[in-house]
């Protein structure tokens, strides 16, 4: 075997076993970091410029940015594409793509104890889950009333007049 391909195992035998540690979003970034440098040394060039895969994939520069920059964990269909751009063997896709599923179940448990956590500081019970036959927790609290907000008395009028007009009826009313 030559000297590039041997190299190129043993690059691709490192990323794989770093896939298979990985489980945070820090991580995931880092492994979209290896190939971008990988596939630069496949096609003995300068790493491909977030500028460069935001063409080629069709997104924004700064979504590209998010992803590489361990901000956003990217969704499966565009951490797919990215593995397909740049260049992931069949051999490392499995690993690669478990190591995104473990960063998502991670922060998805984060957010959950987080949650948990937040309402049980505030010594109030953290609203159930909304569900089949139970409704999401619709807040009924209006804004605090204010002493300098004026105008519109002669249309509130208007409407309260309509209102004593039709009680016991439906009738529409708009203001414009």
């Amino acid at each position: 075997m030559g000297t590039d391909v041997n190299q190129h195992i043993e690059l691709s035998g490192a990323l794989t076993e770093a896939a298979a540690r990985a489980s945070s979003l820090e991580d995931v970034a880092g492994l979209l970091r290896a190939l971008r440098r990988r596939h630069a040394r496949a096609q003995r060039d300068s790493a491909l410029t977030y500028r460069e895969l935001a063409a080629r994939t069709g997104w924004s520069l700064a979504a590209i940015a998010e992803y590489f920059t361990a901000r956003t964990l990217p969704p499966t269909d565009r951490y797919d594409a990215l593995l397909d751009v740049l260049g992931a063997t069949p051999a490392e896709l499995r690993a690669l793509v478990d190591a995104r599923d473990r960063a998502e179940e991670n922060q998805r448990r984060t957010r959950s104890r987080r949650t948990a956590g937040l309402a049980g500081h505030a010594g109030v019970a953290a609203p159930p889950p909304a569900g089949p036959g139970r409704p999401a927790v619709v807040p009924r609290q209006l804004p605090a009333d204010t002493a300098v907000f004026t105008g519109r008395e002669l249309e509130i009028g208007h409407l309260l007049g309509l209102a004593g007009r039709t009680a016991g009826k439906a009738a529409p009313g708009a203001v414009t």
